[in-house]
């Protein structure tokens, strides 16, 4: 099975699997952790300590950040360049995105095909609505 982290700044990754949750239920395989105001090496030292837990229970491990470029998205890849590990990352989560990847994580037994799924349901959510 495929594990998933969502990542952010604040609460906001802790909101978006609430309301995840709403829609489709527990997910046993979704962990998220947040920027607080305790800091960057805080959050890169609970980044390192959660994804060493979930790289030796799960197949794989899929990141969903706020942010590209942000410090979620780059500690992720920092964990990611130092750690050899079946990693993807996937910045600019939003929910149909996180919904689509936790809804697929039953049937998707590889990692790149998963991210490709989430990465387009992420882009297909978005667009501007004319009336």
């Amino acid at each position: 099975m495929i594990g998933i982290l969502v990542t952010s700044h604040g609460d906001y990754c802790h909101s978006l699997i609430k309301s995840g949750e709403m829609i489709a239920g527990k997910q046993e395989n979704v962990v998220s952790i947040a920027l607080e105001e305790d800091g960057i090496e805080a959050f890169s030292q609970k980044l390192t300590e959660t994804l060493n837990d979930m790289v030796n229970r799960f197949d794989s491990v899929l990141i969903l950040c706020d942010l590209k470029g942000g410090t979620p998205c780059n500690e992720s890849l920092k964990y990611v360049l130092y750690n050899e590990s079946k990693i993807k990352i996937i910045p600019g989560v939003n929910l149909p995105m996180y919904l689509e990847v936790v809804s697929s994580t039953g049937f998707v037994k590889d990692i790149n095909e998963l991210a490709t799924i989430g990465h387009n349901a992420g882009i297909q959510s978005i667009e501007v609505l004319d009336i």
